[in-house]
């Protein structure tokens, strides 16, 4: 079973904004084209990690419909082996995981 914590759920915006370069803010209350694609992401990365569609949703301000659209489409791009996707993906997560053993977060709620 795949958990994510609370904590891993605050930091998932931090993370992408740290992998994208864009402001938090943005990528949370934006729909310009340039942040949609890093929210997917984050939406996705979440959600593989444990996150329940309407929770990796939320975090960005989106409704669930859009969570499904965006895991989706980002699956896609895995599935068709689109190395920059699965890179990116792979950074989110690690930043993510980063900021959990920073602050000690118990391995119990590992994703591993």
């Amino acid at each position: 079973m795949k958990l994510l914590s609370k904590f891993d759920m605050d930091n998932v915006v931090k993370a992408v904004a740290e992998v994208s370069g864009y402001p938090e803010k943005g990528l949370i209350s934006s729909k310009k084209h340039a942040y949609v694609g890093w929210v997917q992401l984050g939406i996705y990365a979440a959600r593989d990690m444990g996150a329940s569609i309407e929770d990796a949703s939320k975090v960005f301000k989106r409704l669930t419909p859009t969570g499904h659209v965006s895991i989706k489409k980002v699956a896609q791009e895995v599935d068709r082996g689109n190395e920059e996707v699965i890179l990116l993906v792979g950074r989110i997560q690690d930043k993510i995981r980063s900021m959990r053993e920073k602050n000690n977060i118990p391995v119990a709620l590992n994703d591993e």
